[in-house]
């Protein structure tokens, strides 16, 4: 009789199962995005190192994990700043 040893944190969140946090995570003031520890963003902790976290919940935060790594979302890139419309002051005379 063999005993067989499975590492479960290092495979891909099911909806419904568990991943394990592997360092700080917070989320965001609004509770839409994670954020790393120390990021002026973050303002409610989600997980310490090696608590558990939702399925369900890593799904809709968009959180991945690769070989017991959980890695963020990529954040979203704002749209530039439109140029200013407003008439050039015309020089002095």
């Amino acid at each position: 009789m063999a005993l067989e040893v499975k590492d479960l944190r290092a495979h891909q969140p099911v909806p419904g199962g568990t991943v394990w946090a592997d360092r700080r995570l917070w989320l965001s003031g609004d509770r839409s995005r994670v954020v790393e520890d120390g990021d002026p963003a973050a303002a409610f902790l989600l997980a310490a190192p090696g608590a558990a976290i939702a399925g369900t919940e890593a799904v809709r935060l968009g959180l991945q994990t690769v070989d017991g790594v959980i890695h963020l979302p990529p954040e979203e890139k704002k749209a530039p700043k439109p140029a200013d419309k407003a008439r050039a002051k015309p020089g002095d005379k």
